[in-house]
């Protein structure tokens, strides 16, 4: 059994774990939306309670933004992946979120809004 660590955080602090938290349920789900097997691991490392986040309108919101922005890095990275080293990289979402502050460093990743 893995020891779980207490945490004490303020409101503000606590709202942070509810995208965590639905990340985790959704990876355990057979066909979810997002696969994040980090964020399965640190809920379950985490000493909280976090069935209170278990309202669905919370859940289902926090889930469908993270996999929207997870396709919108995915296709940044696709079209200017020149601060990858691998473009396999790419199949990974936790190496998508890793790469997007190498992305912001590349003088042609500035996009004209438009």
């Amino acid at each position: 059994m893995t020891t779980r660590v207490p945490v004490m955080l303020g409101d503000v602090q606590e709202t942070l774990l509810i995208p965590l938290y639905a990340r985790a349920l959704e990876t355990r789900r057979e066909r979810g939306l997002v696969r994040d097997d980090l964020a399965q691991q640190m809920v379950e490392s985490i000493d909280y309670d976090f069935t209170r986040f278990d309202q669905p309108p919370t859940l289902l919101g926090s889930v469908l933004r993270t996999a929207i922005i997870d396709r919108w890095v995915g296709e940044f990275l696709a079209e200017d992946a020149r601060c990858l080293g691998r473009r396999d990289d790419l199949a990974s979402s936790s190496a998508r979120s890793v790469h997007v502050g190498c992305a912001a460093t590349v003088p042609s990743a500035t996009r004209a809004s438009g």
